[in-house]
This record gives C-alpha cells, structure tokens and sequence, in this order.
C-alpha cells in the first residue's frame, strides 16, 4: 500500500510504497535426495540417533517414578516444537507442572511430589544430557565454537 513519510528536517513528503511484514519464504532444498549419493555436511536423523543413543533414551517421554507410581512427560530434547510453544506460554510453577504432567499432575500431587520437583528433575535431564556423549566422554559446552576446535587442531 502507499503513502507518505515525511522526511526529517527537511519539511518536505515523499511517496513511498510499504511493504507489509510477511512471513519468510521457506529455503530452497539445496538438493533432493534420489538416493544416498547426495553429500551433505550432517545426517540429522543420524544426528538425533546418536544423541538417543548417548542417552540410553529410546523414546520421547521421560519416565520417573513418585510415591510409588510411574509418571511420563516429553523429553526435553526430542519434544514436539508445539509441545514446546504451549511450555513457552507457561507461566508459574504450578502451571508448569500441570502442562508438563497434564491429567497426571493431580495423581503425582497426591503422592508427594510438587511442581518444584519437576523442574528439578528436567534440570538433571539437561545437565545428563551434556555430561557426556556416546563414548562416555565429556561433551563441550556450547560455547566452545567451531572457531576454537579450528585453532586448536592448527597448534
């Protein structure tokens, strides 16, 4: 659509056209894969594989045990994206834990556990989640860029 803008100190208008946000088109696909001929810098499957694998996590829920029952939520690493814009939306603790837990928040209630303890136990998920990698090894913090491992590989 058009209009004016009025340009600063100078007093005078000049029409300009306006573009209305719009979402970003969606990349390119830089190659279709026919088969595995195609290289690519990294296999994601594989990528989130090895990260299950580095876990002993086969599956996307978190299983814990609470006075005496079995509780189960989505790991935070392999939650949906829409799982995680609901979590984003929370605000409390209280909350938290009855988005977490959903229809099972009362039950783990009744058996001691609080929401506090839930936000615990997802810190210790992340906190294993970056103790160690696939061979038992230390991972590196993400501030550890690509730059660094570059410099030290040159020394």
């Amino acid at each position: 659509m058009a209009g004016t803008t009025q340009r600063a100190g100078t007093g005078t208008s000049k029409a300009v056209t306006r573009r209305t946000a719009a979402k970003a088109p969606a990349a390119p696909v830089v190659a279709e894969l026919v088969d595995d001929d195609v290289d690519a810098d990294y296999d994601l499957e594989a990528v989130v594989q090895q990260r299950r694998d580095a876990l002993g996590h086969d599956g996307d829920m978190v299983t814990f045990k609470q006075g005496g029952a079995v509780f189960e939520f989505p790991h935070p690493l392999f939650a949906s994206d829409e799982w995680k814009e609901g979590l984003a939306g929370v605000r409390g603790d209280v909350a938290f834990g009855h988005y977490v837990l959903g229809e099972q928040y009362d039950d783990f209630r009744e058996r001691g556990g609080q929401s506090s303890h839930i936000a615990l136990l997802i810190d210790q998920i992340r906190k294993d989640a970056q103790a160690a990698d696939g061979d038992g090894r230390p991972t590196q913090s993400s501030t550890f860029s690509r730059a660094q491992r570059r410099r030290q590989k040159r020394r």
